[in-house]
């Protein structure tokens, strides 16, 4: 084999190489193009929104849910403060004395444990709950406003989702308005131009295309300050994301006014909370009462030199009290005052019935007729809620009524407009009608599209504002 072939084959080598090159390189970017495209698909999977995560992201960024929510954990530590309350106490001194005189030094201790337990037994007076029951009902009150707060978030955001849903198809219609009116349009200049129709019908579809542009830009404005609306509500920035459409179908329910005016002032919370508060304010009342009579207790006590028990009970409030106490032999010698000189003395066991009477001149008396007013004024607060939550469920059940109404109407319209569409292009390809009766027959279509599009989704928000009255989002 002369060089000469020798040549051409190691041309022929490197250039297969090089083509083998080549194509290693192009399968290469063509892998990553691949797995580039499917990252961005999966990843545009992903930025979807469901209504169900709309509300639940709501719940954890809506700041008066994250309020109520903090009222209800105080309101649980006040209910276990009280509780603790009633738990025994122990109180333990431990004293050092150093005498001037002498210089003897001495030192002792006290250990005294006492506890008050509110039985609920009341001999005589107005029964009065105790405060641990109190406190019990604020927090009640408290779990209420917080489900009164988790309902409100999770409308306000149905409420944005919805519109969402809605101006994203007006958009879809506006767009499709421009198209048909952009081609309609230069139909007509072509028909203008040969005379078949005249400048004032060739204005009324420029007109028409420019009442659909200006309606695109609005339906876009609405739709970006939706988002924006839904983006404050759950706390997330929304662009770029996908809102996927609702799984139900518009619901329609036959309802009785009067059953549901009853069903909302039955499940309403405001007015359980007004009910609470009321209660409240009357055992405010009683525990007044309760001031002008006297205290009258009956105790056992055994004192000793070192220790000493006792045991009270107050006929009045019906709290049980018991104390026990004991010192060493020295406490009594290093202790300046006489505080505690009545807690222990010689060996002695005895009952004592105590009487206890106020001379307020009448302050108990003020303060019982203060709380009369308050629970008078407390019963006005409630029939005035109720009075307002019987308009409220009159309200949105008419404004139900008239959204299911309304969007059957409009259903019916636009497959009449539609139908006379669809007759109007028939007629519009065999000559029959101009380009300006036709734009009048779409005009008609578009119309009654959004008009039902609008229903359909008012029939949403209607059904929901109806839960919502009736006390059925908690």
């Amino acid at each position: 084999m002369n060089q000469e072939s020798k040549n051409i084959l190691e041309r022929d080598r490197r250039d297969i190489l090089k083509r083998n090159l080549v194509l290693t390189m192009k399968l290469w970017l063509c892998g990553i193009m691949f797995v580039l495209a499917a990252s961005s698909c999966i990843a545009a999977e992903e930025k979807v929104m469901t209504l169900n995560q709309a509300i639940q992201m709501a719940m954890e960024a809506d700041l008066d849910v994250q309020n109520a929510a903090n009222a209800l954990e105080e309101a649980k530590l006040a209910t276990q403060q009280e509780k603790l309350k009633t738990l025994p106490k122990a109180t333990i001194d431990g004293q050092i004395q150093k005498d001037v005189g002498s210089g003897d030094e001495s030192s002792g201790y006290q250990v005294v444990l006492q506890q008050t337990i509110p039985t609920g037994y009341q001999v005589y007076g107005q029964k009065v709950v105790s405060d641990i029951e109190q406190v019990r009902w604020e927090q009640i009150k408290a779990e209420n406003k917080l489900k009164m707060a988790r309902a409100e978030a999770a409308y306000t955001t149905y409420e944005y989702y919805i519109n969402i849903l809605k101006y994203q198809q007006m958009v879809e219609a506006q767009k499709q308005a421009v198209e048909v009116y952009t081609k309609s349009l230069n139909l007509a200049n072509q028909q203008l131009s040969l005379g078949k129709i005249t400048k004032p019908g060739q204005l009324k579809i420029e007109n028409y295309l420019n009442k659909a542009k200006f309606d695109l830009e609005k339906a876009q404005s609405d739709l970006e300050i939706a988002i924006a609306r839904l983006s404050q509500q759950i706390g997330k920035d929304l662009t770029g994301y996908h809102f996927a459409p609702l799984d139900e179908e518009p619901v329609v329910v036959d309802l009785d006014l009067d059953l549901f005016q009853q069903k909302a002032l039955q499940n309403r919370l405001e007015i359980k909370n007004l009910e609470l508060t009321l209660e409240k304010n009357n055992q405010t009342k009683l525990a007044a009462m309760n001031e002008k009579l006297p205290s009258l207790s009956l105790g056992y006590s055994d004192k000793q030199n070192l220790q000493s028990y006792g045991v009270e009970y107050n006929l009045l409030n019906g709290d049980l009290s018991w104390t026990a106490a004991r010192k060493d032999e020295s406490y009594e010698k290093s202790v300046v005052s006489s505080g505690n000189s009545e807690r222990f003395g010689d060996d002695k066991q005895y009952f004592t019935l105590e009487m206890s009477w106020t001379l307020d001149f009448g302050i108990a008396a003020n303060k019982t007729k203060q709380a009369e007013y308050t629970v008078a004024n407390t019963k006005l607060e409630i029939e005035k809620t109720k009075r307002s939550i019987s308009l409220e469920a009159k309200q949105a059940y008419s404004n139900y009524l008239l959204a299911v109404r309304e969007n059957e109407v409009n259903q019916k319209a636009l497959a009449f407009y539609d139908k006379d569409l669809e007759v109007k292009n028939l007629q519009a390809r065999m000559g029959m009608i101009s380009e300006v009766d036709l734009a009048e027959a779409q005009q008609d279509a578009f119309e009654a599209r959004i008009a039902a599009l609008k229903s359909s989704y008012d029939v949403y928000l209607a059904y929901q504002q109806l839960k919502k009255v009736g006390g059925e989002l908690y």
